[in-house]
């Protein structure tokens, strides 16, 4: 008899935890949506003019995708939510150290998720135009063509390889030279500022 009514608590409490993982997580989701909308508002005011990009609002919105990934790591949107993070942090934070070690946690944790890929690749462009540290730059360049030799981003990847440590100069005479990239739209549109 004691051992039912052990089994019962115990099948009844793993119920109610799970009944209320799933009610926190769609409220941590109704958070993330929230801030995403209100970031999504103050960038477009800020690049009409309008307002200042409000960088407490997006270190908020970066938490909050942080937040969620501690506490759902095997939700289908995690390895998505640290890549926005990655973009938020290094784009428009511009905290590079922050960006990276974002992108490594998305890259290192879910590797076989569509965005492991560009995670790796981000990695070595801070490292290379933000940071300059070139020999982590090369490591990770290298990691990638490896990795992925046939993804899109892998010409890139080849020529931030081919052209550390060049001055502006340099790479221009080199794409003027023709040993340039191919520009793809779709590859580059989320190439950190610099």
């Amino acid at each position: 008899m004691h051992r039912q009514i052990l089994l019962f608590s115990i099948l009844l409490t793993g119920c109610w935890f799970s009944a209320c993982q799933k009610i926190s997580s769609r409220q941590d989701l109704e958070k993330i949506q929230g801030l995403e909308k209100k970031a999504d508002v103050n960038r477009e005011a800020a690049s009409m003019g309008a307002a200042n990009l409000d960088k407490a609002l997006l270190t908020d919105l970066g938490k909050a995708y942080l937040d969620w990934a501690d506490r759902y790591p095997a939700a289908p949107e995690t390895p998505e939510f640290l890549f926005r993070a990655g973009e938020l942090y290094s784009n428009e934070l511009q905290d590079f150290p922050k960006a990276i070690e974002v992108f490594q946690r998305d890259y290192q944790n879910y590797p076989d998720h569509k965005t492991a890929a560009n995670a790796l690749f981000f990695i070595g462009y801070l490292y290379n135009n933000s940071l300059h540290d070139l020999a982590k730059a090369e490591q990770f360049y290298k990691e990638f063509l490896t990795k992925y030799p046939a993804h899109n981003m892998a010409k890139h990847a080849q020529f931030e390889l081919e052209s550390l440590g060049m001055t502006p100069d340099q790479v221009f005479e080199k794409i003027m030279a023709g040993d340039s990239i191919p520009v793809n739209s779709d590859s580059v549109s989320s190439l950190p500022i610099q």
